[in-house]
């Protein structure tokens, strides 16, 4: 379980409150923005982003393994690029995402989207400024170690903006594949 924090050790010391994780991102053409939490999306067609992201996440003993009554470190490692571009003069877009993420919780651990194993996701955008939408596709695959087959999900949708970012509308198509 993802509970090591809660689980003493043998002589009754607490483990597991140490987390450390960072993210290194480098920008070609123009740079995103850092204002927000999270990445915009989309630029609309005003500016040309590439990010090319990697990042760490490590937590010692952050696991803990009910059967042998042990503590197991969490560590995981992912990569991701994002592309954001005009495309022609009238204000379209394209945008992709992509991200490729390496998990580590300890021998056969398993959760919805996150367990030992790896997770690909991918998304390609296409933002029409006359209609102010973006129809949208996103796969993503879990290969995890103690299951059979992957876990798959594939969204399909599109994004009505009725005032950029500050107001949008989606309607998505969403299903998952596997999912045990």
């Amino acid at each position: 379980t993802y509970d090591g924090a809660a689980n003493v050790d043998a002589s009754g010391d607490p483990l597991g409150n140490t987390i450390v994780e960072g993210y290194f991102r480098y920008n070609l053409f123009d740079t995103e923005s850092t204002k927000l939490p999270y990445q915009v999306g989309t630029y609309f067609g005003k500016k040309k982003v590439l990010g090319i992201g990697l990042g760490f996440f490590s937590h010692a003993n952050g696991a803990y393994n009910n059967a042998t009554d042990e503590h197991e470190g969490v560590f995981h490692i992912a990569g991701d690029v994002f592309y954001d571009a005009p495309i022609g003069e009238n204000g379209n877009a394209i945008n992709v995402y992509a991200s490729f993420i390496n998990f580590n919780y300890g021998d056969n651990y398993v959760s919805r989207w996150a367990g030992t194993g790896t997770n690909l996701y991918a998304q390609l955008g296409y933002y029409v400024s006359t209609l102010k939408i973006m129809p949208y596709i996103a796969y993503n695959s879990g290969s995890y170690e103690a299951l059979e087959d992957n876990i798959t999900a594939l969204d399909i949708g599109v994004n009505y903006h009725v005032n950029f970012h500050h107001a949008k509308i989606t309607l998505e198509y969403h299903t998952i594949r596997n999912d045990y």
